[in-house]
C-alpha cells in the first residue's frame, strides 16, 4: 500500500512537472516584446517629429520576379550571368530595405530624429502603394520573405525609439501583416520541395517579427515553432543534414540558416523563451560547429563530400549571426573573426548588429554625432 501511494505521488509530481514545462514552453506574454527595446532605450527615447529634408521614397515595388541562379542539381554552382540578372531585378526592393534600415539605425542611436521621421514616411508610402503584394515567382517569393523579415525587424527598432505614434504605425503594421500572409504558402511549397531547410527558418523569422509588431500570438507562435523545427534538424555533432546536401555550398548554408535562427532566439529571449537552450542547446551546437568550419572547413569537406566554396573574405550573410550570438556566448575565436568585419550591418536582420549588441558586451556607449540623410 505504501509503495502504491509513493508511486501515485511520484506520478502526480511527474505530471505536474510536465504540465509546468509545457506551460513554460508555450506561454506567450500578453504583450509581445521587441528584441531591440533595451538597446534602443539605452540610447534614449525621442519625441515624434515631422521629417525635414527627407528624400522622396522610391515608387513602391509590387512584383518580385527573381531569377534562379544555380545550375546544378544540388543548387551549389552559381551561374554568374543568372546571378547578375537576379540582382538587377531585385535591386530596387533591396535598395529600399537598405535605406530604411540606415534611417532607422540613425534614429535608434539617438543621433537623428529626422531620419526616424523619414523612415516612417518611406514605410507609409510603400504601405499605401501595396508594395510587395503583386506577382512573385519562386525566387521572388524567397526575396519577399527576406525583405519582410528585415522590414519587420527595422520597424520594431524604430517603434522602440518612441518616434512612431499609434496613428502613424497603424498603416505600416497593417501592411506588414498583409505582407506576411503570403509567406506561409511559400514556406509550405519550399518545405514540400526541399524539407525543413534554411528557408523555413527565414519564414519563421519574418512571421514572428511581424507577430511582435502586431502583438499577434498566432503569428509569433508559428514563427517560434519554425525555430523549434529547424533546431530539431541539428545533429549531435552540430550539422544540418539537409544543408549538407548543398555540396560545395553546405558550409555557406549553415551560416545562412544561423542568421534567422539566432534572431529568432533573440526574439524568444525578449519574450521569456530560452530558445538558445532548447533541444539540448542545438543552436549552440550548430553555431560552434559552423564557426569551426569557417576556421577550418575540413569536417565540412568530408561530410559534404566536396571542398567548400567559402572564401577568405566572408560575406555579410555568413557572419551576421555572430554579433548577437557573441554577445551571449562569447568565444575568443569568434571575437577575433568579427573584429575584421565590424561594423557588421545586415539589413535582413534589422540593420547595424554591431552597435545593437555592443552594450551587451560591455562596450562604451557611442557618442552621438550629427548625421544627414
Amino acid at each position: 500500500m505504501l509503495r502504491r501511494c509513493i508511486a501515485m505521488l511520484l506520478t502526480l509530481g511527474l505530471l505536474a512537472t510536465t504540465a509546468g514545462n509545457a506551460f513554460a514552453r508555450n506561454h506567450v506574454p500578453d504583450v509581445l516584446h521587441s528584441p531591440f527595446t533595451k538597446w534602443v532605450h539605452y540610447f534614449g527615447m525621442q519625441a515624434p517629429v515631422e521629417p525635414r529634408n527627407c528624400s522622396k521614397a522610391p515608387a513602391p515595388v509590387e512584383d518580385l520576379i527573381g531569377v534562379g541562379f544555380y545550375n546544378d542539381p544540388k543548387n551549389s554552382v552559381t551561374d554568374p550571368k543568372l546571378l547578375a540578372q537576379n540582382n538587377a531585378n531585385l535591386k530596387p526592393v533591396r535598395d529600399y530595405l537598405i535605406a530604411v534600415t540606415q534611417m532607422v539605425d540613425k534614429a535608434a542611436l539617438g543621433r537623428d530624429a529626422d531620419a526616424g521621421g523619414c523612415a516612417i514616411s518611406w514605410l507609409q508610402t510603400w504601405a499605401a502603394g501595396n508594395a510587395l503584394e503583386g506577382t512573385m515567382n519562386e525566387q521572388g517569393s524567397y526575396e519577399h520573405m527576406w525583405i519582410t523579415a528585415g522590414l519587420a525587424l527595422a520597424y520594431l527598432k524604430l517603434r522602440d525609439t518612441g518616434l512612431v505614434t499609434v496613428d502613424a504605425g497603424k498603416p505600416i503594421e497593417a501592411w506588414l501583416g498583409t505582407s506576411s500572409d503570403s509567406i506561409e504558402p511559400t514556406f509550405d511549397a519550399a518545405r514540400a520541395k526541399r524539407g525543413p531547410t534554411n528557408l523555413q527558418d527565414w519564414a519563421g523569422l519574418a512571421i514572428a517579427a511581424v507577430g511582435v509588431a502586431l502583438n499577434d500570438p498566432t503569428r509569433f507562435e508559428w514563427g517560434i515553432e519554425r525555430f523549434r523545427e529547424g533546431t530539431r534538424q541539428v545533429t549531435k555533432d552540430g550539422f544540418l543534414p539537409l544543408e549538407l546536401r548543398r555540396g560545395q555550398r553546405a558550409l555557406h548554408y549553415h551560416t545562412f540558416a544561423l542568421d534567422p535562427l539566432v534572431m529568432l532566439a533573440e526574439i524568444g529571449e525578449a519574450n521569456g523563451l530560452p530558445l538558445y537552450n532548447e533541444n539540448r542547446g542545438a543552436l549552440r551546437r550548430l553555431a560552434e560547429r559552423t564557426l569551426a568550419g569557417i576556421l577550418d572547413p575540413t569536417a565540412f569537406n568530408a561530410r559534404a563530400g566536396v571542398v567548400q566554396d567559402i572564401h577568405a573574405t566572408l560575406r555579410i550573410d555568413e557572419i551576421a549571426w555572430m554579433e548577437p550570438y557573441q554577445s551571449r556566448y562569447p568565444l575568443p575565436a569568434m571575437e577575433t573573426l568579427l573584429e575584421k568585419y565590424r561594423p557588421v550591418v545586415y539589413e535582413r536582420c534589422g540593420g547595424d548588429l554591431t552597435t545593437t549588441y555592443a552594450q551587451l558586451r560591455g562596450a562604451p556607449k557611442p557618442t552621438p554625432t550629427p548625421t544627414g540623410l
